[in-house]
């Protein structure tokens, strides 16, 4: 095989056309806004950001959103990406909940001592 740079010239000017036809597509299908993409995440996006969801258009970037908890109300802000990939919620409420499975734990093996 030749190398990228020794091709011959009809084969590079096709690549690029490849390239251009799907970045094209890829950007007709980025043409949504963030309450059609994720519409299980709406309630729990912060009147602290700048535009109301149905105004943030994703279009490909990874931007930094406010949340706000659905139980107890507290703010915090993460990428997209990060909310999407570990969907673990609140930071306060997850490590809540971390506390009171270790305390439980820890009862449960303290009564399996005794």
């Amino acid at each position: 095989p030749l190398a990228p740079c020794t091709r011959p010239t009809s084969l590079r000017r096709r690549a690029r056309s490849r390239k251009k036809m799907a970045k094209d597509v890829d950007v007709a299908e980025r043409k949504k806004n963030f309450s059609e993409f994720y519409p299980h995440l709406v309630p729990q996006y912060s009147v602290l950001n700048h535009l109301p969801p149905d105004q943030l258009w994703l279009d490909g970037l990874d931007p930094i959103i406010s949340w706000r908890c659905q139980e107890q109300g507290h703010d915090w802000k993460a990428r997209l990406s990060a909310r999407l990939s570990n969907d673990l919620g609140c930071p306060q409420c997850y490590e809540m909940r971390r506390l009171e499975k270790r305390i439980a734990n820890h009862s449960m093996a303290a009564l399996k001592i005794k």
